[in-house]
């Protein structure tokens, strides 16, 4: 993701500057190109974050005027990203389809269009905001529980949040109850961190959302608030569901 730390003169250019490192590799590696990621490990790479939604000049992260990549793709974001590691090991969402508009017929160009299907536990939240002087603290709240270890002080965070393109207020979202997020990994030892997708719904049946961040703790006793069933129902009338009544396929655009 080297290109996520360079201004280039045009935002448009990011998966153009791509497509010929892409041809190279799909053809060596026998894989998909996915808008700036493989779908080997499409599961794991969904996982990346902004760094302090910022971009690598400074300035704030942002989402390009222009369309350019679905939101769980990093292209999507002017940002300075953090890769996560690729691997198929311990992870609780799977990815179960791909489909992408492109431009032209170049499959590592540009597009005008896409998404993916995600299979995994669909949890909904609201986003608290807090201040400390002009530091913003941003809390999952689910079931009306704030996240955050017990044993933490008053000034400590509870789950990193990690937008991916900075927001005032969520008061809107919490109003209309289209936070969501998604468990992605399972903590296999102490102190291991694990990651939770953080989506807007954007239809009335919570079957279709955007990504808006990821959030990341190593703490147990968030990690078991965050991974056992909510009371609030997370699901529309149009829901897929799997056997698992607490597993559902959706969409991510």
């Amino acid at each position: 993701m080297a290109y996520s730390d360079t201004r280039l003169t045009k935002s448009s250019d990011k998966l153009i500057a791509l497509s010929g490192v892409a041809k190279r590799f799909a053809t060596q590696i026998d894989d998909m190109y996915v808008v700036g990621m493989w779908r080997k490990y499409l599961a794991s790479s969904l996982l990346w974050k902004v760094d302090h939604q910022i971009q690598i000049d400074g300035s704030p992260s942002t989402r390009p005027a222009t369309y350019r990549a679905p939101s769980f793709s990093w292209a999507s974001v002017d940002g300075k990203i953090i890769a996560a590691p690729s691997t198929d090991a311990d992870l609780l969402i799977d990815v179960t389809g791909v489909h992408l508009d492109y431009v032209s017929g170049d499959t590592t160009g540009l597009v005008k269009g896409g998404y993916l299907d995600v299979r995994g536990r669909v949890n909904p939240f609201e986003m608290i905001v807090k201040h400390i002087l002009e530091l913003q603290q941003l809390f999952l709240m689910v079931d009306g529980i704030i996240v955050k270890d017990s044993q933490k002080q008053d000034w400590e965070n509870g789950p990193l949040v990690h937008l991916d393109v900075g927001q005032r207020s969520f008061d809107d979202e919490n109003d209309a109850k289209t936070l969501y997020y998604m468990p992605t990994q399972e903590q296999r030892m102490p102190n291991e961190h694990v990651s939770y997708l953080l989506l807007v719904a954007l239809d009335d049946d919570r079957n279709m959302f955007r990504r808006i961040g990821i959030a990341v703790t190593a703490e147990a006793a968030e990690i078991e608030i965050l991974d056992r069933p909510t009371h609030r129902k997370s699901e529309g009338p149009g829901t897929n569901f799997d056997a698992d009544p607490g597993v559902r396929t959706v969409r991510i655009v």
